[in-house]
């Protein structure tokens, strides 16, 4: 008995450190399906198996690691607009990171720019370098909690958003980043969303900066 209970608990300790690494992954994971699934059935979008060139891979937060894999595709409309949404997982250093995507065609071209809500991967191997014309939205909430680039603007930008815009990232239920170029406008969340209410209020928001910057340029 004296043997058996420490060796019980070596095997405990050992399965708790294979099998930890692999709960993160597959919750977020099923999320994500759930995701896909609260938009098929609440907001009838369809399946979109083609979507490999939505989303260039030289992209951040495409832009790592190996095994690029796109799953949980599917396409619809959000407020007249052409959306599709899909979960993007990549393998780096033995882990799995996950992230959600949602790739918006635009009904004109926007002004190029990016906003960023965190680093896209913490590593001092990859290498990701932040676009050109950073700058403030200025506002203390948006500023606090994004990070502001115009690349055509490299003198800056101080003032280009107006308060909707600034105010719907600020207010959305999910956290994420976007760059708009012409028509298109890509969004991204590490460890995907939350629900398919934080989908369509993530591209309400980042419509709404897109247009606030088209009508104050």
């Amino acid at each position: 008995m004296d043997v058996v209970l420490p060796a019980f608990a070596w095997l405990c300790l050992a399965a708790l450190i294979v099998l930890s690494p692999r709960v993160g992954p597959h919750r977020v994971r099923r999320q994500a399906a759930d995701v896909a699934a609260g938009l098929r059935t609440r907001h009838a979008f369809t399946d979109a198996p083609d979507i490999e060139h939505v989303w260039p891979t030289t992209e951040p937060p495409c832009h790592y690691g190996t095994r690029h894999t796109i799953t949980d595709a599917v396409t619809g409309s959000i407020d007249g607009l052409p959306v599709t949404s899909a979960t993007y997982t990549c393998h780096y250093n033995g882990s799995t990171h996950l992230y959600g995507l949602i790739a918006i065609t635009l009904p004109d071209p926007a002004e190029r720019l990016e906003i960023r809500h965190g680093a896209v991967f913490e590593s001092a191997w990859v290498l990701d370098t932040p676009p050109d014309g950073a700058t403030h939205a200025g506002s203390h909430a948006f500023d606090e909690q994004y990070e502001l680039y115009f690349p055509d603007r490299a003198d800056g930008a101080m003032g280009l958003l107006r308060e909707d815009g600034i105010s719907a990232m600020v207010q959305a239920p999910d956290k994420f980043s976007l760059r708009a170029a012409d028509r298109r406008l890509s969004l991204w969340r590490r460890d995907g969303w939350s629900g398919d209410v934080a989908v369509l209020a993530a591209v309400r928001a980042g419509v709404g900066v897109v247009s606030a910057v088209r009508l104050v340029g």
